[in-house]
């Protein structure tokens, strides 16, 4: 995705993603050599327009999905949704309005296995605490500080936990 789109963070590292608004012309882009099964595009069409899915389809003898929600939120949401189930160990949670909080979040998000979850600033949106009461973590792990991720964010959040 763009660099002002954090919804990528909340995708799996450790799998190649590819995130330019149109890609290469380029045959031997990575995606080609690496002869994916299938492609998920993590946005929205203005994140990654529809032009770019239909370049995508030529990488792959499989689909190409798209993830996403009406917002960067929900988009986060939905991507946890379709990759854990319920009572996982740890949940991260960053700012949708900050990038630089839930990128260098990510790998270890990876690495534990914990999905990424994008709060607004100063609210909990609805659908990523339908998302949070669904994967009913065990613990909750804040990327970010106060000025990105509010006390009151921080307050709702310990409220899911056991």
């Amino acid at each position: 995705t763009r660099s002002s789109s954090p919804e990528a963070c909340s995708a799996e590292p450790g799998r190649p993603t590819a995130g330019t608004p149109d890609p290469p012309d380029d045959p031997d882009l990575s995606a080609r050599s690496l002869k994916p099964g299938r492609i998920v595009v993590l946005g929205g069409p203005t994140t990654v327009t529809p032009n770019v899915l239909t370049k995508l389809q030529t990488f792959t003898t499989g689909a190409v999905v798209r993830w996403s929600g009406p917002d960067r939120f929900a988009t986060s949401a939905e991507i946890s949704a379709g990759n854990y189930g319920p009572g996982v160990a740890v949940l991260y949670v960053a700012s949708g309005r900050v990038f630089s909080d839930a990128l260098p979040g990510a790998p270890v998000a990876g690495m534990t296995r914990g999905p990424v979850l994008l709060v607004d600033t100063f609210e909990l949106p609805r659908t990523v605490e339908n998302e949070i009461a669904r994967l009913q973590p065990h613990r909750i792990v804040i990327l970010g500080g106060p000025a990105t991720v509010s006390e009151n964010v921080r307050a709702a959040l310990g409220s899911f936990l056991p």
